[in-house]
């Protein structure tokens, strides 16, 4: 497929954050975005389709291929895949909406490393479905928008919030499971402009944010989470999750940020909470991967983000031949960061005690390059969704184990819920 590929440099591009460009694309366009000022590379579709969900999931995975001819890059055009939580696990409860699949045939990409830009196209990408006018015009400097006022309701009370918090500290004393990860859920009724949600991602963006703006589907992702990626390496192919447990609030006094995050590093619960799921990960890579051909390459790290302080841990899996990317979500889906232990028996609890079905929140978002092999993905935490023209949602969790005290997790809760609580202006 390389030589249908044409990347060219885009040196008017050069040095602008994403959010500089996010801003310049007119409203009343397409937006498909993946990436931050924390990623290494972002990507913007100007042209792509929807496709079926066989197109992408039947196809073997096969990891990075390299390629002079891309300078490097990762990312240039491909497939991206937006799977429900509910998507692969009955367990979950009903699939409460669909799965969606885009293949990109024109894009901007550009390095946070090199700040550098390309522009890069296939054959064909003039007749897709969706287009965003190039050259993208910059936007009128004179041009301000008065805040908008936006108001989340949360569907819990915190009264309520804690009392689902006992009672899952109640089946964990009785052995039931060991670990669950609640969410609690705000809804805002109304619609949500662009520029707002631009303006919360630039402030509070994860290494994997995406932005998609639809008529029929908006999706605002905060997400430092990758969930896995596949990648070759000595004329192998590997697998590589990256869990996250552990929160602390960044603050804006040194002193007391710094205590913060030895607090974090130091902390039993959380050391703990995160040693399970990479004990969960270990077993789910291993149905994906040759005979002990699994590890531990980091047990937990602090890594600091935007909004917050996590605990990071990286397993690797060396992947069986011949693999595809279905039988890769049949294994690992939903991401046990967000489920909890032991996996199954947490998805029904979750089904039952948060009384819906997930949908989008706390799925994953894939990205797999057509031309480079480059596959990653994320989980979607930190996670705002609008299905109907005018009403949006917001969902934020926590991981509870028997060390949890209801009150700390109330807290943690709204923490991770100040990106859309909090005033941006």
């Amino acid at each position: 497929m390389e030589s249908q590929l044409n990347c060219e440099r885009v040196e008017s591009f050069d040095g602008l954050s994403p959010w500089d460009v996010l801003a310049r694309v007119q409203t009343h366009e397409p937006l498909l975005f993946l990436g931050s000022e924390q990623s290494p590379y972002s990507m913007l579709a100007l042209s792509f389709d929807e496709e079926g969900r066989d197109e992408f999931m039947l196809e073997e995975a096969r990891g990075t291929v390299d390629s002079k001819r891309l300078d490097g890059l990762p990312m240039t055009l491909g497939q991206i895949a937006l799977l429900t939580y509910d998507a692969y696990n009955p367990w979950c409860g009903r699939a409460s909406a669909p799965s969606r699949f885009f293949r990109v045939t024109r894009s901007l990409v550009w390095s946070s490393l090199t700040k550098k830009a390309y522009l890069c196209s296939e054959h064909g990408f003039e007749k897709a479905q969706y287009q965003v006018q190039w050259p993208i015009r910059a936007a009128a400097s004179h041009v301000t928008l008065p805040p908008q006022s936006v108001d989340w309701k949360s569907t819990w009370t915190d009264s309520q919030y804690l009392e689902a918090v006992a009672q899952s500290l109640e089946d964990i004393r009785e052995g039931r499971f060991y670990q669950i990860n609640l969410l609690r859920y705000w809804q805002h009724q109304g619609d949500i402009s662009r520029a707002y949600l631009l303006r919360r991602l630039k402030k509070f963006a994860g290494p994997f944010s995406a932005f998609i703006d639809l008529p029929d589907l908006g999706l605002v992702s905060w997400s430092p989470e990758r969930f896995v990626r596949i990648f070759s390496a000595e004329e192998k192919l590997f697998i590589e999750a990256e869990p996250i447990k552990g929160t602390r609030p960044v603050s804006s006094d040194k002193v007391h940020d710094a205590a913060l995050m030895e607090e974090l590093k130091n902390s039993a619960k959380d050391k703990a909470e995160l040693h399970m799921i990479v004990d969960l990960m270990r077993n789910d890579l291993q149905r994906l991967a040759v005979r002990g051909g699994v590890s531990v390459l980091d047990s937990g790290t602090l890594h600091s983000f935007p909004n917050v302080h996590h605990l990071v841990a990286t397993v690797r899996g060396e992947l069986k031949p011949g693999l595809r990317l279905d039988e890769v979500c049949r294994a690992l889906c939903p991401g046990g960061s967000i489920t909890g232990a032991p996996k199954r028996e947490v998805m029904d609890v979750i089904h039952s005690r948060e009384e819906r079905e997930r949908g989008y929140f706390m799925g994953n978002l894939w990205y797999k390059d057509a031309y480079s092999g480059h596959i990653d993905s994320s989980i979607l935490i930190r996670t705002a969704v609008r299905q109907s023209t005018a009403s949006w949602e917001y969902a934020a969790g926590s991981g509870i184990t028997v060390k949890s005290h209801a009150y700390e997790e109330l807290q943690e809760v709204l923490t991770k819920a100040r990106i859309v609580l909090e005033n941006p202006w």
